[in-house]
């Protein structure tokens, strides 16, 4: 007689998977580094297979429209989950601008560093002022892929973007590329408020299998970083709009 697997024991031997999965991951990143032989060669060996599989394993199902950027560039757009970070390992070869916190999560946080993430202290003018630097140079001297989300926080439809990459792109003539993401249903997976990362992950698995959207624009030469900024803006959060709209729809079916 064929049994029926109940939903909680496979979150729990999903969530299993993750565990031993990250735990692992991180110990092959923590031993390189004591070996001396952590670069971004090594990191992406385990980073790529480790955020593609645990994106399958809490249910993730990735569809990318559009073409990811392949030439030196800043990446640009909407935060909306932990799993952006992942998602955008699993699609680019981008380099992160983050929150000087993140260098405390486990994998996350090593693999960051040893890929040559700008980490930066919001809080700090002269840390903004280093990390400009560290753009400039990450795109123009180490032919780079930057990606940094303009929001500084993640939600749904998003906040109004913060105008300092559109002006070290205008200054140093480097191009904009933007991104949109969208997770169905958007509410569950959105990390918004004061959302716990442990029981929000463990929750998103009840939508399992779920969609993932990422669309990626054509790359854009900014001319006026206070209208450019607005202007791309504007086609990432109305993509996410249309996006809102036809899941409303498909759920009123």
């Amino acid at each position: 007689m064929l049994r029926v697997i109940p939903q909680s024991l496979k979150k729990a031997v999903s969530f299993g998977h993750i565990t031993l999965s990250t735990i692992g991951s991180a110990a092959t990143l923590l031993l390189s580094k004591k070996r001396g032989n952590l670069n971004r060669e090594s990191a992406e060996a385990v980073y790529k297979p480790w955020a593609l599989d645990n994106l399958e394993r809490i249910g993730a199902k990735i569809n990318v429209e559009g073409t990811p950027p392949t030439e030196p560039c800043i990446l640009v757009g909407n935060h909306v989950s932990y799993l952006d970070i992942p998602l955008m390992w699993a699609t680019t070869d981008a380099v992160f601008v983050s929150k000087v916190e993140v260098r405390k999560w486990p994998v996350i946080g090593t693999a960051a560093e040893a890929l040559g993430t700008i980490f930066v202290t919001r809080s700090s003018y002269a840390s903004r002022a280093e990390t400009s630097k560290k753009i400039t140079a990450g795109v123009l001297e180490q032919k780079n892929i930057i990606c940094i989300f303009p929001e500084g926080t993640s939600g749904i439809e998003g906040t109004e973007w913060k105008r300092g990459v559109f002006k070290i792109a205008e200054k140093n003539n480097i191009k904009i590329h933007p991104f949109r993401i969208f997770y169905t249903p958007s509410r569950p997976a959105a990390f918004v408020g004061n959302d716990a990362l442990l029981p929000h992950a463990w929750n998103l698995m009840n939508y399992a299998p779920f969609q993932v959207s990422i669309k990626f624009f054509e790359p854009v030469t900014i001319t006026d970083a206070n209208q450019d900024t607005q202007v791309i803006q504007n086609i990432v959060q109305q993509s996410v709009r249309e996006c809102l709209e036809k899941e409303k729809a498909e759920a009123s079916q």
